[in-house]
């Protein structure tokens, strides 16, 4: 049974077509066919690089199916246990605090402190004009050089789809730091930087 979604937004129409296909068919040929539940983490990915950095319960059906599970045995499971799969939409440029103890203990809410009043939002909101977006991440594996961000960059869509991390970030440069904010807003709206 196929869990509800108020936004449609069918998987096949966009994974399944011309290019799509070919990279998940590509996905798939990784794994016995046998074992097709086993490619639900790139899936999951791929879908959420299309979706602009999130997961519509659409796109986690239409997994689900193509890999022959039930939506909330694989699909549902692995989006909600890995921090890096977001459950609603997020800006072109989701900025990502850690949230771990290195990085608390070296200041990183006082860093989303000033990303929040900087944009105007507070967090898993996206700011009115759908830039930005912050968010928390686990441990990004630099803890010698906490307090650590990331930036995911969706503004070119899968094909251009980046993680930029920034070390020893402060409050006073974390606006500068997560990609040049003001650069990147002025961009966008067709401005030079």
């Amino acid at each position: 049974m196929a869990l509800m979604d108020l936004e449609h937004c069918p998987l096949l129409d966009e994974l399944m077509h011309d290019l799509h296909q070919l990279v998940v068919k590509e996905i798939l040929s990784h794994y016995p066919s046998n074992y097709k539940q086993s490619a639900v983490i790139p899936l999951l990915d791929l879908a959420q690089q299309q979706h602009g950095g999130w997961l519509p319960v659409s796109a986690m059906n239409e997994i689900a199916r193509v890999i022959e599970v039930a939506p909330i045995r694989a699909c549902m499971k692995s989006q909600t246990f890995y921090s890096m799969f977001n459950r609603t939409k997020v800006g072109k440029y989701h900025l990502l605090v850690c949230g771990t103890t290195p990085c608390m203990i070296r200041g990183s809410r006082d860093i989303e402190d000033a990303l929040l009043k900087h944009l105007g939002v507070k967090r898993n909101e996206v700011t009115k004009d759908g830039l930005f977006s912050v968010g928390e991440m686990e441990c990004m594996g630099c803890c010698v050089n906490a307090p650590m961000i990331a930036v995911a960059d969706y503004s070119k869509g899968s094909e251009g789809y980046t993680y930029n991390y920034y070390e020893d970030v402060t409050p006073k440069r974390v606006v500068g730091d997560s990609g040049d904010v003001e650069k990147r807003r002025s961009s966008s709206d067709g401005t030079k930087p």
